[in-house]
């Protein structure tokens, strides 16, 4: 076969001039999980999410095809379009874009032949050639990365059985995840802030704090949160995998020579000890969260603030929890990896389209339009997630039942949204470390205000002040010339944490002294709540 039959064969076969626009999005989905396959030890982008996607966008554009193949008979034609099209669903469509778009289909539309030179047919194969080699080279690596992560993936199972003593006072807990608050004494040592209100707010409402916190648990949300919630997988395995872990940060081990999947971390967040436990003693969760990839957890009831969403359970039609602990966690994982395919897409003109997609049919909410006058600690602000975080924590309150509720609460977290004041920083110093200072006093303002919310509404209930790491998401050699350290330097600024932790004196027994590893938190919960199930980490 020629060159000319083959090109005539590529131009003309109509199922071909279909699918190589698809390949165009699937290139870009492997060349992220590629890239992010080499650089995070986690191995969170997932190769199924490539899968996901792919079929997500095959439809969107199948409803495109059908619609421009009213209009335009010529296959070549709408090849062209088609490929435009799958370009500009990783960007953002902006006014100019849309403008240039509609010029290359007039262009298209109408014959300029006799004006331009234009061999459509030479377009086409050139188009087909290019995207079906980069679509082989990635999905090869793709495969390979997949294979590897598969072959060398650490496992681990746990069927440690429950003990429950119902002779054990069951108190309210609230578990406030402060994500990305840095510990006390790092305040002190790296930004020169001492005596701080949250610090202050703490000793006069004697809070056990630990004021020099730090966790080796890998820097991260979704890892950190498996460490404080399964004991038993943390003491058997997950330690050695963290510590590992720490070694390659260190010594700045690109390729990781050991993987926990994110499947596994899912998991273990989904089904984890503590929740299990609780729940076996007789608890109703509850989580006042974002339903994310790093942060979702299965609980009996779900209130998910971060895209002005709320689940609804009751039957009076208020805004309230939504019943999901019914769900299974095949449904929740599903529901997390469509998240973190969002998180993807973000900044792109198909995050618009897929962003509000909803696999639980809640009720949006317009969190802004809450009455911050109904709180009175709240009037420093119209910070919507606070004000949602608030109304959350109100409703929980609602049920007489003994309860476990989680807070999941991110301003201190890069990128930085707000200085000491309340202001808005600009978008080019949210990574700037000159505003964590500020940021970090400003969100401790607003936590002060959900503690002695809790403290008002619930004056018997335990409250745990807990971060998961410190700061992340900038550059070590960053880090290293802003603050003046070494690799090891970069690590304590990277594992400390807040942690403090309120007990009414008629709950306290003497096992508080093992609190001041923040890993026995939840282990002194079980332990004396439910029933001994845990050793302390000494």
């Amino acid at each position: 076969m020629n060159q000319k039959e083959l090109l005539k064969k590529i131009t003309h076969n109509k199922v071909l001039l279909f699918i190589v626009p698809n390949l165009i999005y699937m290139i870009r989905f492997l060349y992220t999980y590629n890239c992010n396959f080499n650089l995070d030890h986690m191995n969170e982008s997932l190769f199924s999410e490539v899968i996901l996607a792919s079929v997500i966008f095959f439809i969107i554009t199948l409803i495109f095809y059908l619609i421009i193949k009213i209009f335009i008979k010529d296959r070549q034609k709408i090849f062209c379009i088609l490929c435009f099209i799958c370009c500009f669903y990783f960007t953002k469509f902006g006014l100019i874009d849309f403008l240039c778009f509609i010029l290359f289909i007039f262009i298209l539309i109408f014959d300029f032949k006799k004006i331009i030179k234009f061999q459509l047919d030479n377009v086409v194969y050139v188009i087909c050639f290019m995207v079906v080699f980069l679509f082989g080279y990635h999905f090869v690596i793709g495969c390979y990365h997949l294979g590897y992560s598969l072959m060398i993936s650490k496992s681990y199972s746990n069927d440690k059985e429950v003990i429950v003593d119902d002779s054990k006072e069951s108190p309210n807990i609230y578990w406030i995840h402060c994500d990305a608050m840095m510990s006390m004494d790092s305040m002190s040592e790296y930004f020169h802030y001492y005596d701080g209100y949250l610090e202050k707010y703490l000793e006069d409402n004697n809070y056990f704090i630990n004021n020099g916190a730090s966790m080796v648990v890998g820097h991260h949300t979704s890892t950190a949160l498996v460490a404080l919630f399964n004991p038993s997988y943390y003491d058997l395995f997950f330690k050695d995998y963290l510590n590992d872990l720490e070694d390659d940060f260190i010594e700045n081990s690109v390729r990781p020579s050991s993987i926990v999947g994110y499947e596994k971390l899912k998991d273990k967040r989904f089904n984890n000890e503590v929740f299990n436990a609780l729940e076996e003693k007789g608890y109703v969760t509850y989580a006042v969260s974002q339903f994310d990839q790093y942060s979702s957890l299965s609980v009996d009831y779900y209130y998910d603030y971060f895209y002005g969403l709320a689940f609804n359970h009751f039957d009076d039609g208020k805004d309230e929890f939504r019943e999901i602990k019914n769900n299974n966690h095949f449904r929740l994982s599903l529901m997390s990896d469509f998240t973190h395919l969002r998180s993807l897409l973000d900044n792109t003109m198909l995050y618009e389209l897929v962003k509000n997609i909803n696999f639980l049919d809640y009720d949006i909410v317009d969190y802004k339009s809450f009455d911050s006058s109904d709180y009175e600690f709240i009037d420093k602000t119209d910070y919507w997630v606070a004000k949602a975080i608030l109304k959350g924590l109100d409703m929980s309150m609602e049920s007489d039942n003994n309860k476990f509720v989680f807070v999941d609460y991110n301003l201190a977290h890069l990128p930085l949204v707000y200085d000491i004041y309340g202001n808005k920083i600009d978008i080019n110093n949210e990574y700037n470390l000159n505003y964590y200072l500020g940021n970090y006093i400003y969100s401790s303002y607003l936590l002060v205000d959900m503690l002695e919310f809790i403290k008002n509404n619930d004056d018997n209930a335990i409250i745990v002040v807990q971060g998961d790491h410190g700061i992340h998401m900038l550059e070590d050699e960053y880090l290293m010339e802003y603050f003046n350290v070494d690799m090891e330097g970069v690590m304590d600024i990277r594992n400390s944490v807040i942690s403090a932790i309120y007990i009414p004196d008629k709950y306290k027994n003497g096992d508080e002294e093992y609190l001041t590893n923040p890993l026995n938190i939840s282990r002194y919960l079980i332990n004396n709540y439910v029933g001994e199930n845990y050793d302390y980490i000494k």
